[in-house]
């Protein structure tokens, strides 16, 4: 729903002249949209099942991608390109952590 009232609730909430942010506003929301989908849902589980230092791990790795992205797409594409960044990274660190969480539960089943 954000995506595609994203004219009406910037424009609503910050004003029309901060219209041009409906880009990076949208590749955003998607972005969240996987990190609630996948990350957090991952990152909860792994806590559950006491393997909490692979969270250090990931925000570790995911800052470092953060980092690196934004500094190769904010200067080739501005604001949408730190949107875009937000994105590879948030979409990297929630393959991760449930690439783990499956690795985890399968080796757990395996070893019964």
């Amino acid at each position: 729903m954000l995506i595609i009232f994203a004219p009406f609730v910037i424009g609503i909430l910050s004003g029309s002249q901060y219209l041009e942010a409906v880009s990076p506003f949208r590749i955003l929301v998607a972005g969240y949209f996987i990190s609630g989908t996948f990350k957090s849902f991952s990152t909860n589980l792994l806590a559950g099942l006491r393997r909490v230092n692979y969270g250090l791990f990931l925000s570790v790795s995911a800052g470092t991608c953060n980092i690196v992205f934004n500094y190769v797409f904010i200067r080739k594409y501005g604001m949408v390109g730190a949107a875009y960044a937000t994105l590879g990274t948030i979409t990297i660190a929630a393959v991760m952590a449930f690439s783990y969480l499956v690795m985890i539960v399968y080796v757990k089943k395996e070893k019964r």
